[in-house]
């Protein structure tokens, strides 16, 4: 089981995150925690004793190249998350911390367990804090206009006419001048 917890802004800076499991196996997890988280999410798979398992965080599920990633919840939206601790339990003789775009584990059973027990079910744990970048947005409230009401006075604004004069100008008449004399002919002689 590879299991996310979303903290809350108002978590202080130590919490008691101790995880015990109960008489069926089940985990249990401290108080402390249950009341500072905004979200819990999980993945349970089952493998075979000589598979190879890896647990990582969100952030590669996210698609990120870094150990940071987004996640947008409500109140959560101006800044990003990042990992903030990890727990791994299991009894795996196999097993081995690693850096997957932040914190991951790696595990097998095919050499047994570390108690020459029956095998145990593995529990991962990631927390993730909230990076704020500044305030959250306010919430715009839709303006939805009633264009039925009739009893909104309407004011116009008084139009302001301005006298258009035109500006002709003075006609002047031609005056006509000589034209040209008409000359006979040329009368072309072969030399």
């Amino acid at each position: 089981m590879n299991i996310h917890f979303y903290l809350n802004e108002n978590t202080g800076e130590e919490i008691d995150n101790d995880v015990n499991f109960d008489e069926n196996d089940n985990p249990v997890f401290s108080e402390d925690l249950q009341n500072n988280f905004l979200l819990a999410e999980w993945e349970t798979i089952t493998a075979n004793k000589n598979d190879t398992v890896t647990t990582i965080s969100e952030s590669e599920a996210m698609g990120y190249r870094s150990a940071a990633f987004y996640r947008y919840m409500e109140g959560y939206t101006n800044g990003y998350w990042m990992p903030d601790y990890t727990i791994f339990m299991s009894t795996a003789v196999d097993s081995e911390s690693i850096w997957y775009k932040g914190v991951a584990q790696e595990f097998s059973y095919a050499n047994g367990t570390t108690d020459n027990q029956e095998i145990k079910n593995a529990l991962s744990l990631y927390t993730y804090s909230f990076c704020r970048l500044g305030d959250e947005p306010t919430k715009v409230e839709e303006y939805i206009p009633d264009y039925w009401n009739t009893d909104i006075p309407v004011e116009y604004e008084t139009p302001n006419y301005v006298t258009y004069v035109p500006n002709y100008r003075t006609p002047v008449e031609p005056t006509k001048r000589e034209y040209l004399t008409k000359k006979d002919l040329l009368t072309y002689t072969a030399s």
